[in-house]
């Protein structure tokens, strides 16, 4: 039954009978299953002059296109089989027999059905392997270890002083990833919501057995790297660190998205890489490490996806090649030369603050350079060595871009790249070979971010953590880090961590009230969840007892931390105790006889989305009222989008321009499913929930105000 809210929604209900919680966030449909592409054997160095898969072309069709006019170009092009669909830029890629794929796209150029026709050029992974035994990391802190000019790196150790790392997904486009190597495995981005190896596509986002990313080589859900490549640039990116063993990456704690589309052999095609990019950005990536590319090879369909992936808020950070030309020239280097604010086209340093030989360049094409020559990093095998290309120097850039989301979540991919720029060490060599003059700093980007100074502290106080933590309501919770202070600066960023499940036995208190401070062992590990700021909310779908960690820092890059253990527990109910649920006006009331927690609920709405919006990238937001009897005034929260086991449930000011995500990156359909939550209510009380989405502009849709009707659900003692 459709609900006529303005401009949206519809729900649903499904009854089930289990005892859980309130408020577990649902999960989104992803879009379509991936299908394979072509694989392209060839040498593992930079493609020249656009060259491009045999007989397979991306195609965009006109918006009005009829159905004959499809079939009839089909048949003149002798289209046997269409290899996929990216929806989010509305392309396809065609295998033809008619002809090959360059004369096709010149052939077909202007014609009326088509919005473009385009050859799938081929790409290569951007490194020149080197057997060097070199094993010290000169780009992460040069002292002259190598022959090499002192402090002509990233000042990496400078940077670790303000921050580590955190929790932001950075997808590896490339060769695959070693996900076992152990140097990387606890810094892999798992999908949790995914059961490995029982071949099915466990939450429904069209890829089967995703654990770790995808392979868009061989259409299956194993991105274990065959080649190298992908393995070296994971291992600068976010090498475990501080862990006594091997490299250390420029980011000690960032989530690994290993995506591979390029071969065995280091090549692959520009429909792979969009592929690629697509399960990136509908999967979480903050940003995205690029180190492959061809030469003037421009793909509409390639732009048009990174384009619509900035739209997401996606920062793409991309190789400037291997050619040794100006990309400003007639020898093109792409993905990195697109007129795109989102990408970030990194050149390649060596040790003595020179540009290396190889290395692409352009005063308008090219934003900075960084270390890649000899860098020594993470191979398959649980092994090491030292590589360069333009391809060593993008993970470098990529690292400190996610170091700097780690330390400030709030920072767009327009501020990351302005303080990746700005923060450059100026290299006079460089000034009219780049858009920044320089090479990559990442103090320097970490303070332009935070806007904190100072690299050790200078003999200054660490700040003091004070957590409170407030019953809300059932199993939520606030947990509020705002009274932490500091006696001589500033807190600029707050993280709260889950970091243990505890047991406390089998037996269910009585008492619903208790928050009990007790000691118990350690018996599985929690999915972290880092909070945006210093106040948080979280529910919570089973009793035990949990361990919180605050950590707070300052401006001047020292950190305070507390942790607490808290213990929830739940109420005996009387085999007297009827209840019941009703939502939108008794539509579905049906009684509980004997326990309010057996009754279970699936709780959907739909959004009938501007015609005008339908096929645009949006966020989509959920938020709700909540009343409590005995608790005075109106609760108001918002649902963030969430991987981890319990969700997180912001507390909200009811400004609409602060909402967060509750899911990224969606493209809006006419009518947008959006599963709310499927589960029990716990506690007594009326909640009123609200859809929207929000538009790359900022425009923000909702059914709050305008005459829009809220889902009401109604929990009955």
């Amino acid at each position: 039954m459709k609900i006529p809210f303005l401009p949206f929604t519809r729900y649903s209900t499904y009854r089930e009978y289990r005892y859980c919680h309130l408020f577990l966030i649902g999960s989104l449909l992803l879009g379509s299953p991936p299908y394979a592409h072509s694989e392209y054997l060839g040498e593992n160095t930079w493609i020249p002059n656009g060259e491009a898969v045999p007989n397979q072309v991306i195609v965009k069709l006109k918006s009005q296109i009829q159905a004959a006019d499809i079939t009839a170009l089909q048949g003149e092009l002798q289209v046997s089989a269409v290899i996929d669909n990216f929806s989010f830029i509305g392309a396809e890629v065609w295998q033809i027999n008619g002809m090959d794929s360059l004369t096709a796209a010149a052939v077909y150029k202007n014609d009326p059905r088509l919005e473009y026709i385009e050859p799938d050029y081929l790409v290569s992974a951007a490194a020149l392997p080197n057997d060097s035994s070199f094993s010290k990391l000169w780009g992460m802190h040069n002292t002259g270890q190598t022959g090499g000019k002192t402090d002509a790196d990233i000042d990496a150790p400078e940077a670790w002083d303000l921050a580590t790392g955190g929790n932001t997904i950075i997808a590896v486009i490339d060769t695959g990833v070693d996900y076992t190597h152990p140097d990387l495995k606890e810094n892999m981005w798992v999908n949790t919501k995914e059961i490995a190896g029982n071949g099915k596509d466990d939450d429904r986002n069209g890829y089967v057995d995703d654990v770790y990313g995808y392979n868009f080589v061989s259409n299956t859900g194993d991105p274990k790297d065959d080649q190298s490549h992908g393995t070296h640039c994971a291992g600068t990116i976010a090498g475990r660190g501080n862990n006594g063993n091997g490299v250390a990456g420029v980011n000690w704690q960032a989530k690994i998205m290993a995506l591979k589309f390029l071969s065995a052999t280091g090549g692959g095609s520009m429909s792979g890489a969009i592929a690629a990019l697509q399960y990136a950005v509908k999967m979480g990536a903050k940003l995205s490490s690029n180190s492959w590319g061809c030469t003037n090879c421009f793909s509409q369909a390639l732009s048009d996806a990174i384009k619509v992936a900035g739209n997401s808020g996606h920062l793409f950070v991309a190789a400037a090649g291997n050619h040794g030309k100006d990309n400003d020239g007639s020898q093109i280097s792409y993905p990195s030369s697109y007129d795109l604010d989102n990408i970030v086209a990194v050149a390649a340093s060596d040790h003595t603050d020179n540009l290396a030989s190889f290395s692409g360049y352009g005063l308008k094409s090219v934003d900075l350079a960084a270390p890649g020559v000899d860098i020594y990093s993470t191979l398959p095998g649980n092994k090491y060595g030292s590589y360069s290309g333009t391809s060593m120097a993008t993970p470098h850039v990529s690292g400190v871009a996610g170091l700097l989301w780690s330390a400030k979540s709030s920072l767009t991919f327009k501020e990351i790249k302005q303080c990746l720029l700005s923060g450059v060490d100026k290299i006079p060599a460089f000034s009219n070979l780049m858009v920044s003059g320089g090479r990559l700093n990442a103090y320097n980007a970490l303070k332009c971010a935070t806007g904190g100074g100072g690299g050790g502290g200078g003999g200054k106080q660490a700040p003091a953590a004070v957590l409170d933590v407030i019953p809300w309501f059932g199993l939520c919770l606030t947990l509020d880090g705002s009274k932490s202070t500091d006696p001589d600066g500033s807190i600029v960023s707050y993280s709260m961590v889950f970091e243990n499940k505890l047991t406390s036995g089998e037996e269910v208190p009585a008492n619903p009230d208790s928050l009990d401070i007790q000691t118990a062992q350690v018996s599985e590990e929690l999915s972290s969840l880092a909070a945006p700021g210093a106040i948080m909310t979280v529910c919570f779908i089973k009793p035990g007892t949990y361990q919180i960690k605050l950590t707070v820092t300052d401006n001047d890059g020292l950190t305070g931390s507390i942790m607490r253990s808290i213990s929830f527990t739940l109420p005996k109910l009387s085999e007297s105790v009827a209840g019941g649920i009703s939502v939108n006006n008794n539509e579905y009331a049906a009684q509980a006889s004997l326990k309010l927690l057996t009754d279970k609920v699936d709780v959907s709405g739909e959004i009938t989305v501007k015609s005008e919006h339908v096929g645009q990238l949006a966020d989509i937001v959920v938020f709700a009222d909540v009343t409590v009897p005995g608790i005075e005034g109106i609760i108001h929260f918002m649902l963030g989008e969430t991987d981890a086991t319990f969700p997180i449930l912001e507390a909200w000011d009811e400004d609409l321009s602060h909402l967060i995500p509750f899911k990224n990156g969606v493209t809006l359909e006419a009518i947008q499913p959006v599963p709310i939550y499927k589960n029990v209510f716990y506690y007594p009380g009326t909640v009123k929930v609200y859809l929207g989405y929000r538009l790359a502009d900022g425009t923000l849709v909702s059914s709050a105000g305008e005459g829009g009707v809220p889902i009401d659900i109604i929990v009955l003692e």
